[in-house]
C-alpha cells in the first residue's frame, strides 16, 4: 500500500507541530528561574547591606552599587543556586519513587497520549482527577504550630506521667482513680525544606 505525498507531508507537519510546541513549552517555562530568584533571596540582606556601605563609602548611585555587589558576591550567588538546586534535585529524585506522583503521572500521560491534551492541562486534569491522593497525604501532616503543641503536649503529658509513677512508687497512688491515657497521634511534620 503506497502513501501519496499529501500523506507523508500531513506525517511530516504533524512532527513538525510537535517539535513546535515542545519548544513553545520551553519558552514558556524556564525551570532555573525558581532556583534563580530563590538564591537571590537567600543572599539578598547581605547584598543590601553590602550595597548600603558601598554606596555611603563610595558616594555611588543604587544601581552603580547594586552591579558592584552583586559582580563581588558572584560565588555567594553560585553556592546559594548550588544548594537550592541539589535540594530540588534530592525532592525530585524522591518524588519520582512516590507512589501518589506515578498514580497523577500515569493519569496526566494517558490524558496526553490518549485523549490529546496538552501537557500543562493534562497535569492540571490529573491533578484534579487524583485529589483524593492529595486529601489522603494530607491526613498524614499537620501544620508545624499544631505539631509543635503536639510536641509540647507529649512532654506535658511525660511529665505527668513521671510524677504519676513517682507517686505510685511512693505508695500514694489510688488504682480506682486513673484514667486509661490513649497513645498520642505521632503525625509526620512537613520538613523545612524551601522550593
Amino acid at each position: 500500500m503506497e502513501t501519496s505525498a499529501s500523506e507523508t507531508d500531513d506525517e511530516t507537519s504533524d512532527v513538525i507541530d510537535d517539535d513546535t510546541h515542545r519548544r513553545d513549552m520551553d519558552k514558556r517555562y524556564d525551570p532555573w528561574e525558581g532556583v534563580i530568584q530563590k538564591a537571590f533571596e537567600k543572599c539578598d540582606d547581605k547584598y543590601q547591606e553590602e550595597m548600603e556601605k558601598l554606596m555611603k563609602r563610595k558616594k555611588l548611585s543604587r544601581s552603580d552599587a547594586g552591579r558592584r555587589v552583586y559582580q563581588d558576591m558572584g560565588s555567594a550567588y553560585r553556592k546559594a543556586v548550588m544548594s537550592i538546586f541539589m535540594n530540588r534535585m534530592t525532592w525530585f529524585d524522591a518524588m519520582r519513587k512516590d507512589q501518589i506522583y506515578k498514580a497523577i503521572k500515569k493519569t496526566a500521560t494517558n490524558l496526553i497520549e490518549l485523549d490529546d491534551y496538552e501537557p500543562e492541562e493534562a497535569w492540571k486534569s490529573a491533578v484534579a482527577q487524583r485529589k483524593y491522593l492529595l486529601d489522603k497525604l494530607l491526613e498524614d501532616y499537620e501544620p508545624s504550630d499544631l505539631a509543635s503543641e503536639s510536641v509540647d503536649e507529649r512532654d506535658q503529658e511525660s511529665e505527668d506521667s513521671e510524677s504519676d509513677d513517682a507517686v505510685e512508687q511512693e505508695g500514694g497512688g489510688n488504682d480506682d482513680d486513673e484514667e486509661e491515657t490513649l497513645p498520642v497521634n505521632r503525625q509526620k511534620v512537613r520538613p523545612n525544606v524551601v522550593f
